[in-house]
């Protein structure tokens, strides 16, 4: 039900948190918490979070991005106007 109505989303930040925890599967508190600049190219240019696994001590994670519903730019839908994803 959420996915079907995410479009219909407001605040545009909200649709965007929600998008984030869909594709990545991260928590609220892991989502609030991200850097602007959360979102990167792996070297054969698919889409990867970047993320502080706090609870081990591991900064500067990088967990793939599934690849439904990225429009033709690459980003993951929802994620445009983060940093990185120029889609």
């Amino acid at each position: 039900m959420l996915c079907a109505a995410l479009d219909s989303l407001e605040p545009g930040e909200f649709k965007t948190a929600v998008q984030i925890a869909i594709d990545t599967g991260r928590r609220p508190e892991e989502i609030v918490s991200l850097p602007l600049d959360c979102l990167t190219r792996s070297d054969d240019g698919k889409a990867v979070l970047l993320y502080d696994n706090r609870k081990a001590g591991r900064d500067r994670r990088r967990l793939p991005v599934r690849a439904g519903g990225l429009p033709g730019g690459g980003c993951p839908r929802g994620w445009k106007g983060l940093p990185g994803c120029m889609g």
